[in-house]
């Protein structure tokens, strides 16, 4: 078996994005659905001012998975050549 380490690293997925990223960037580093992240997402915002701010921050701060290394860590997957060829355009 692979004895790499593989560690998860947040990152915007710009690659997915509507805005700037984040949504898809938490919807791949939590192995959870888009589409619920986003409904949360904009429910937070609508509802009040800190799911802006929120936003906002993760969008300056979290820096864009650009590499496919970076897509592998963002998900968790080991940077084996076969995982990241999935992410090279």
């Amino acid at each position: 078996l692979n004895n790499m380490e593989t560690t998860r690293k947040f990152y915007r997925d710009t690659t997915n994005s509507m805005l700037g990223g984040v949504c898809s960037g938490l919807a791949a580093y939590a192995n959870a659905d888009l589409t619920l992240v986003r409904i949360i997402a904009a429910c937070t915002v609508l509802l009040g001012s800190l799911g802006f701010w929120i936003y906002l921050i993760f969008w300056f701060i979290a820096p864009v998975a650009k590499t496919p290394a970076q897509q592998c860590e963002l998900r968790g997957l080991p940077a084996t050549p076969e995982n990241m060829a999935r992410f090279t355009k």
